[in-house]
């Protein structure tokens, strides 16, 4: 209850939020695979990632990864 009051969410969307901002990271600087980034953000399914990037980026992790890439 806490976290809700200070940062108006739920533990799960907080954790989800997290976990995204991680993945955001691995996807701009590597070229891992989704299915590595899910595990490596505490995400077992790769389908569920794209189902909280979704939610919180409004885009998938490919396209995320294709729009945001840091070249070098």
């Amino acid at each position: 209850h806490r976290l809700q009051r200070k940062f108006g969410m739920s533990y799960s969307q907080y954790v989800g939020q997290l976990r995204v901002g991680m993945a955001k990271d691995l996807l701009r600087c590597t070229r891992l695979s989704t299915a590595e980034i899910s595990r490596r953000v505490g995400i077992e399914d790769a389908s569920n990632l794209g189902k909280l990037f979704r939610k919180f980026e409004g885009l998938t992790p490919q396209e995320y990864r294709r729009k945001f890439r840091k070249e070098g």
